[in-house]
Parts: structure tokens; C-alpha cells; sequence
């Protein structure tokens, strides 16, 4: 592909993996078609034709890909040290420090691969060798009939662990002291699902279990403070049986108005949180305030007419009009010896006039 057919990142890509030749990519210095093309391809041939490792496959695919990579990172690094590679567009360069930075990146992420993989190769194999140590002792021990160690019993749990999926990390490199810390580890880790579990579980009974606790309580509430309630109306209402009537009149709302303010403040308060007597104490107050309905006015004020007394019937000749004035003691005392005319008598006198004749006689 010619370099004016490919954007800048192919054309940094094809740097980095070592594709980028001198026929394709050329610099500023050097234009398309000069007489150099011709020897830079016939090197390219040439390095072509020696390099069979490139060209021809190899059976093992993991070979070829790291023969491949080694080759064109050769044939990148022949690449003229400083020189820019030119762009797409052929009016601008990409500078050549950019070029080598991402090699120098390149390089040193393969190094740090590789040493890794050797790493975990040999800590792999180190584990092999420990835990097939460790199988063989505890089998030569059992087949000796000997006692087992606390070793053989970290090996044989670490064993039925691995067998459940725990991750082989965490016995280490399978030495004694590795196993024994792995199976207290795992030990733990099994504990500790186990109370998280129990902690469920516990959590779960007991919120089945005060469910019916906890519903008959708020039951109890309710109920005690409908009571509550009841009882502190039924004492308002004995008191003042029309109090809503009261409260939402427009005589009482002028009248609390009509307060300073540190006094509208109680009354406030004691009609909406107040107690019982408080609220009584308030309709009080209201009450003593309002003039009295003028029917009641009037009946205060008029007094009972004093009945006017019967007629007295003369039972002697002192009592016929014109004779001469005789003593109402003596007049009573005289008709003494007749039941029906002291009957008569009395019968038109008041309580009053009853208890001072009684007095006098």
C-alpha cells in the first residue's frame, strides 16, 4: 500500500510493527519515484530472502507470532535514525522521537510480560513440587502406620478445599507453613459465612416472631390514644356541650383577636395540644366576656308580682266592714274553737305570715 493511501495511525502502526519500508514510506527529503526506490526494494528482497523465518510458517503458532514480531521489530529498528515519516497528505511529518517512544513502550511491555510468565512458570512449578512433597510424606506416614501429623491434616483440608473451587493462591507455594496459613484462612472465611448466615437466619425468626408482638402494640397505641382522645372531648363536651360550635364561631375568633398577642398564643395552644381543663379555662374566658342574651337580661331584671291575697271571709262581727279594728292574733285565736274558718284563714296567708303569727302567739 502506498504511504498517500493510508491515514496517519496506519501509518504509525506500520512503524511499529517494522512494515513500514523505505518504498512505501518515504521522507520529505526523498520524493516518490527517485532513483533510490529501485535499491531500497532490492534490499527489501534481499532481507526477504534471508529472513526465512517471516516468509515461512512455522508449525508452532505461538513461534511464528514471536518469530514474526522479532523480525519486524529488526526491520523497524534498520530504519534511518531521525528521520521523519511524512503523512497522509504528504504536507506534514510525524516527528521520529514520537516513533521511538513508542518503542521504547512497546519494549518495555514485552519485557515485563515475559518476566512475568517467567514468574508465575516457576511459582507454578515450585507448587507442584511442594504439594507433591507434601502428598508423598503424608502417604509414606499413613503407609508406615504412623500417627498423622497436623501437617497431613492441613494437606488433606487443603486438598477437599481446592476440591470445592477455593483458589490455589491462597496456600502460597504449598509449603507446610503456606498450607497452614491457607486452611486457617480458609477457616475463617468459611466462619465467617457461617455467622453472616446465622445472622440472617437469627434476623429473619425474630422479625417473624415480634411481627405479631409488634402489630398488638401498635394496636395497643392506637387504642389508648382513641381513649385518650374520647375522654378529652367527653370532658369538653360536658362542659360546654356546643364547643365546636364555639370554637368555630366568628363571636369567639373576634374575641381571641381581641387578645395581646402572649394571650392568643396560650389560647392557641390550648385548643390545639392543650388538655381538657385547659380548653374549658378558654371557652371560660369567652364566656364571661359575652354579654348576656337579652331575654335573660329582662328576666334578671323583672321581679314576681307578690300574688294578691283572697279575700277574707268574716266569721264574727269584728270582721264586717266598718266595725272596729281587732288584732290578727286575736282574730285567729277566736276562730279557734271553728276548725273550718282557722282553715280559711291560714290558707290565705303567706309562709312569712304563717311563721310571725306563730311568733306572736
Amino acid at each position: 500500500m502506498n504511504v498517500k493511501d493510508m491515514t496517519d495511525a496506519q501509518i504509525l502502526e506500520a512503524a511499529l510493527e517494522g512494515t513500514l519500508n523505505e518504498d512505501t514510506a518515504f521522507t520529505q527529503d526523498e520524493p516518490q519515484g527517485s532513483a533510490d526506490d529501485g535499491n531500497a526494494a532490492d534490499a527489501a528482497a534481499s532481507q526477504s530472502t534471508t529472513t526465512p523465518a517471516v516468509t515461512t510458517a512455522p508449525t508452532d503458532a505461538a513461534s511464528a507470532v514471536d518469530t514474526a514480531s522479532s523480525a519486524a521489530a529488526s526491520a523497524a529498528d534498520q530504519e534511518p535514525a531521525g528521520a521523519p515519516i511524512l503523512s497522509k497528505s504528504g504536507n506534514y511529518t510525524i516527528p521520529y522521537q514520537k516513533l521511538a517512544e513508542a518503542r521504547t513502550e512497546r519494549d518495555a511491555l514485552r519485557a515485563e510480560v515475559e518476566t512475568l510468565r517467567q514468574q508465575i512458570g516457576t511459582l507454578t512449578t515450585q507448587q507442584q513440587q511442594n504439594l507433591a512433597d507434601a502428598q508423598a510424606g503424608a502417604q509414606g506416614r499413613a503407609d508406615a502406620g504412623q500417627a498423622q501429623t497436623q501437617a497431613d491434616a492441613n494437606l488433606a483440608a487443603a486438598t477437599q478445599a481446592l476440591a470445592q473451587g477455593v483458589d490455589m493462591s491462597v496456600f502460597g507455594d504449598f509449603s507446610e507453613e503456606s498450607i497452614a496459613k491457607g486452611v486457617a484462612e480458609v477457616n475463617r472465611r468459611a466462619m465467617e459465612q457461617a455467622q453472616t448466615q446465622l445472622r440472617a437466619e437469627f434476623a429473619e425468626t425474630l422479625q417473624r416472631e415480634l411481627a405479631p408482638l409488634r402489630e398488638e402494640r401498635q394496636e395497643r397505641v392506637i387504642r389508648e390514644a382513641q381513649t385518650a382522645s374520647s375522654a378529652h372531648e367527653s370532658a369538653i363536651l360536658q362542659a360546654y356541650p356546643h364547643a365546636y360550635e364555639i370554637a368555630d364561631s366568628a363571636e369567639f375568633d373576634a374575641w381571641r383577636n381581641s387578645l395581646p398577642a402572649f394571650a392568643r398564643a396560650g389560647v392557641d395552644h390550648a385548643i390545639a395540644v392543650g388538655s381538657s381543663q385547659q380548653v374549658i379555662e378558654v371557652f371560660d374566658a369567652f364566656t364571661k366576656s359575652q354579654p348576656k342574651p337579652q331575654q335573660q337580661q329582662q328576666s334578671s331584671t323583672q321581679q314576681t308580682a307578690p300574688e294578691a291575697s283572697k279575700p277574707r271571709v268574716p266569721v264574727s262581727l269584728s270582721d264586717v266592714p266598718g266595725a272596729a279594728p281587732v288584732d290578727e292574733t286575736q282574730q285567729t285565736l277566736a276562730m279557734a274553737g271553728n276548725a273550718g274558718a282557722l282553715l280559711d284563714r291560714v290558707s290565705g296567708m303567706t309562709r312569712e305570715q304563717i311563721d310571725a303569727l306563730m311568733d306572736r302567739i
